[in-house]
C-alpha cells in the first residue's frame, strides 16, 4: 500500500513540473491559430476578404534612388454585401525579412493603401491592385514573407480565429 501511494504522490508531482514548465499545458490551451497561408500567385480568402500578392521585388521607390521592396499585391471583398477593411479590423500589411526585421510601408505607400483600400468601400466580388513599398535597412537582405494583419472579431463574421494572411515570398505558384 505504502508503494502505491508514494507511486501516486510521484506522479502528481511529476504532473505538476510539467504543468509549470508549460503552463498552457496545466490548462489544455491550444497554440494560436495561424493565419491563411500561400505563396506569390496564389488565391487566399478568410470567407470576407481576398488576396493575392503577385510580385516581391527589390527596387527603388518611384522618387528617388533609395532601395525599397516593392510588393504587388491584388485585395478584395469576398463578403455578400459591400464592406471597408478598416472597420472590420483589416490592418496595414507588413514585410519579413530574412533576418527576422518587419517592415512597415513608406508613408506615402501607407497614405496610397489608405486612399485605395483600407479606408473605402469595397463591393462584393470587387478587387483593387497597388504595389506598396518597403524599404529595408539593409538592401541585401531577402525578403521572405508578407502577413497581412487581420483583427479576430466575431460580430466581425470570421469564421476562424486567425482571419489574417501569412504570404511566403519564397514559393511562387504558377
Amino acid at each position: 500500500m505504502h508503494r502505491v501511494i508514494v507511486l501516486v504522490f510521484s506522479f502528481i508531482a511529476a504532473a505538476a513540473i510539467v504543468g509549470l514548465a508549460d503552463p498552457s499545458a496545466a490548462y489544455g490551451a491550444a497554440a494560436p491559430q495561424k493565419p491563411i497561408s500561400g505563396c506569390v500567385n496564389q488565391a487566399l480568402t478568410n470567407g470576407l476578404w481576398n488576396l493575392k500578392v503577385t510580385e516581391a521585388k527589390l527596387t527603388t521607390l518611384p522618387d528617388s534612388a533609395t532601395p525599397a521592396w516593392a510588393v504587388t499585391f491584388a485585395f478584395g471583398n469576398a463578403g455578400s454585401a459591400a464592406a471597408m477593411p478598416n472597420d472590420l479590423g483589416v490592418a496595414q500589411p507588413q514585410l519579413w525579412l530574412a533576418d527576422g526585421t518587419t517592415l512597415d510601408m513608406t508613408t506615402d505607400s501607407e497614405l496610397k493603401y489608405q486612399r485605395a483600400i483600407s479606408m473605402v468601400t469595397l463591393r462584393p466580388g470587387f478587387m483593387k491592385t497597388g504595389t506598396y513599398y518597403y524599404v529595408p535597412d539593409d538592401p541585401a537582405t531577402k525578403a521572405t514573407a508578407f502577413d497581412f494583419p487581420v483583427a479576430y472579431s466575431a460580430s466581425y463574421g470570421y469564421r476562424m480565429k486567425n482571419p489574417g494572411f501569412n504570404v511566403d515570398l519564397t514559393c511562387k505558384k504558377p
